[in-house]
């Protein structure tokens, strides 16, 4: 936890469930932009504020403790409880916010007092464009949606985005390498935003469904693609399978596929994951053999509940790299597999995932690897 000090009070604030990190804060310049924005330049006390992308609420921590009704809107569920830990850190009430995935459309707000939009740019490009099509659907012409970013993040095609979906779009000067976007919403038609996807997998005789913000859109990363090659062979005994960070799901569909008496779980803490990946078995008529859940990872699972666990490690959490959300993972899977049970996980070969997983697993073996990834197998 760290003290994030405003012209309108300090903050406690943690980067909720993985702060190891001392290098790392809960809050940038980015968000002291917009705070100044709707509480100085802007100031309307009693107008919705709707909150993007608040990576770990420090945003909607400011606005509540300042009086506001803030809706936030996340694709993280993590995100979700980390501004709820900020909340209750900061002994403030969760009266006035409410929180959203990011499937579910924002209220317009009262008649004559539209809400106003505060937006911190996403990674995801496609996440991008598929929020602006949501903001403009709330919004009413005339209005003007503010947006902040680091400068690192904020590119010219970022702008353009902006500017065909909501309207003509000002950058203010940089300030402690952050910057504000302004764009006032115009009068226009635009075309329904391209999202889901679905693509087919002829290897695997199924659709894959994909929404904005999941990994690898418009096809198979090398590590997945690894890893269906050199798939565990599923006997009559394997009857629980978690496909760990699911993504669109297509490890536990390939599960499914070789193992028609098995429970699979879909596990993802993005809501577009899991909703893609319970999209995915529907449309292959696999609706019925899935379980899908939005969460931190195998908290759901009871100690020695799972035969088989599959994974494809994230190395970012937000916007920075680390290892500990790996190692929590390979944590969760030595209590959650059965004596007999196994792991396997693929990752790039440089992460050193082997020598984590040694120190946790009775035994680790190499099922395959190529130049870049490495399929591991791990035991009790």
């Amino acid at each position: 936890m760290k003290t994030w000090t405003t012209p309108w009070g300090d903050l406690t604030l943690g980067r909720h469930p993985y702060d190891a990190d001392p290098a790392l804060q809960a809050w940038s310049a980015a968000d002291t932009l917009l705070a100044r924005w709707t509480l100085e330049t802007a100031p309307e006390p009693d107008r919705l504020q709707v909150v993007y992308n608040d990576a770990f609420g420090a945003l909607t921590t400011l606005l509540i403790r300042q009086g506001r009704s803030v809706t936030q809107v996340s694709d993280s569920s993590l995100s979700q409880r980390s501004t709820l830990w900020n909340l209750d850190a900061n002994g403030l009430s969760a009266e006035k916010l409410v929180l959203l995935d990011s499937l579910t459309l924002p209220p317009g707000g009262a008649p004559g007092a539209p809400p106003q939009v505060l937006y911190r740019l996403p990674r995801s490009h496609a996440l991008l464009e598929f929020q602006l099509h949501q903001i403009r659907r709330i919004v009413p012409v005339g209005s003007v949606v503010v947006a902040s970013a680091m400068v690192k993040d904020l590119h010219s095609s970022t702008l353009e985005r902006f500017e065909a979906i909501l309207g003509p779009t000002v950058t203010d000067l940089a300030e402690q390498k952050a910057r504000l976007i302004r764009a006032t919403v115009a009068d226009k038609t635009l075309e329904p935003a391209p999202f889901p996807t679905i693509w087919s997998l002829p290897a695997l005789g199924v659709k894959l469904v994909n929404h904005a913000s999941v990994f690898s859109r418009e096809g198979l990363d090398g590590g997945t693609r690894l890893l269906l090659q050199h798939f565990p062979k599923l006997g009559p005994g394997t009857k629980t399978v978690i496909d760990l960070g699911c993504g669109n799901g297509v490890l536990g569909l390939a599960a499914a596929r070789r193992a028609p008496d098995a429970e699979v779980y879909c596990v993802d803490e993005s809501f577009m994951a899991v909703w893609s990946a319970r999209e995915g078995f529907r449309i292959n008529e696999m609706g019925g053999r899935g379980w899908f859940l939005a969460g931190d990872g195998l908290e759901d699972f009871g100690n020695e509940s799972a035969d088989l666990i599959l994974c494809n490690p994230p190395f970012h959490y937000q916007n920075a790299q680390t290892l500990e959300i790996a190692l929590t993972l390979f944590d969760q899977a030595r209590k959650v597999l059965k004596a007999s049970g196994e792991f396997w996980v693929v990752a790039n070969r440089h992460l050193g995932h082997h020598r984590a997983l040694a120190e946790r697993f009775g035994t680790v073996r190499t099922a395959a690897f190529d130049e870049k990834y490495v399929v591991l197998r791990a035991k009790p």
